[in-house]
C-alpha cells in the first residue's frame, strides 16, 4: 500500500509540473558476432509529455558540457577542450520517440549528423510468465524486430508505455529486454526527475549549433555502408599534400575499428 501511495504522488508530480522523467537502463551488448565478449554502456530515456529521448548516459553528459558551454562561455575558459574532443563518446545514436513515429539520429563519420523517420508497430504477444525483475512486478512479452526475436518484462506499476532503443507500446514500463539470442539486454536500474538541463533541453539547445541533415532510412543504411567501406571518403585521394604514410595508417585504424562493431541491433 505505501509503495502504491508513493508511486501515484509521483506520477501525480510529472502530470502536474510536466517534469522529465530519466530512466536508466544497463545495456549489455555482444559487439563483434565472431567475439564472445561483452560490453556494458549505461544509457538513458528521457520521457516527457509523450514524447521520448533515448541515449547513452556518456553522451548525455557530452551534450550537457557544450550546451552549459554555448551559453557561459565565460566559465569555460580554462576547460580542457582538447582533451575533451580527443574523448568523444563512440556512441553517438539518439532515439526520438513521439506518437507511434520513432527519430534516429546518428553521426556518421568525425561531424556530420544525420537523421531518419521511419513509423514502427511493435506486434506484442503478451504471455501468462510473471516475474520481479529490479523490485517491480513484470509480465512477458516477446516481439520480432530488426532480424531478431525480443523477450522482454514490462512493469504495469509505471504506466508508460515506453522502453529503451526503439522499444515501445506495452501497457507499461519496460523494466528489461533482450534479444532471444542474449546478445543485447537492457535492464532498468533506476531513474529520477530532471528539472534542469535535461537532453531535451541540450538538443533542443544543440540544434541551433550543429547542423543535421534529413535522410530516407534507406539513404541512411547506404550512408553508414559507404562509410564502413571508406571512412576518409576520398579525402586521402583528395588532398596528395597530407602524409600518405599517416594517412594510410589513420585509415588502417579507422577500419579496424569500424569493423570490429559488425553485431549491430538491427541485422536486417
Amino acid at each position: 500500500m505505501k509503495k502504491t501511495f508513493i508511486f501515484s504522488f509521483l506520477l501525480l508530480n510529472i502530470l502536474t509540473f510536466s517534469q522529465i522523467n530519466r530512466f536508466y537502463y544497463e545495456l549489455n551488448y555482444k559487439p563483434n558476432k565472431d567475439s564472445s565478449k561483452i560490453e556494458k554502456l549505461l544509457t538513458v530515456l528521457d520521457i516527457k509529455d509523450g514524447k521520448s529521448l533515448y541515449l547513452n548516459q556518456e553522451l548525455a553528459v557530452h551534450d550537457s558540457i557544450i550546451t552549459a558551454s554555448n551559453e557561459n562561455p565565460s566559465k569555460f575558459e580554462l576547460f580542457d577542450w582538447k582533451t575533451f574532443s580527443n574523448n568523444t563518446p563512440k556512441n553517438s545514436v539518439k532515439i526520438i520517440k513521439e506518437n507511434g513515429i520513432v527519430t534516429q539520429k546518428e553521426v556518421i563519420g568525425e561531424v556530420q549528423n544525420f537523421n531518419y523517420v521511419e513509423k514502427i508497430n511493435f506486434n506484442w504477444i503478451l504471455s501468462n510468465e510473471f516475474q520481479k525483475i529490479e523490485n517491480y512486478n513484470t509480465q512477458k512479452a516477446t516481439t520480432d524486430f530488426g532480424g531478431r526475436k525480443w523477450n522482454a518484462w514490462f512493469t504495469t506499476e509505471i504506466p508508460i508505455n515506453d522502453g529503451p532503443y526503439k522499444f515501445f507500446g506495452l501497457p507499461g514500463l519496460i523494466v528489461k529486454i533482450e534479444d532471444s539470442e542474449k546478445e543485447y539486454s537492457w535492464t532498468l536500474k533506476g531513474n529520477y526527475f530532471c528539472k534542469e538541463n535535461c537532453s531535451f533541453q541540450q538538443e533542443s539547445h544543440n540544434e541551433k549549433y550543429i547542423k543535421t541533415i534529413k535522410v530516407s532510412k534507406e539513404n541512411f543504411l547506404k550512408l553508414k555502408t559507404n562509410y564502413k567501406k571508406d571512412p576518409l571518403q576520398g579525402a586521402d585521394v583528395a588532398n596528395p599534400e597530407i602524409n600518405p604514410t599517416f594517412i594510410k595508417e589513420y585509415k588502417e585504424r579507422l577500419l579496424k575499428k569500424i569493423n570490429y562493431y559488425n553485431n549491430p541491433i538491427e541485422r536486417d
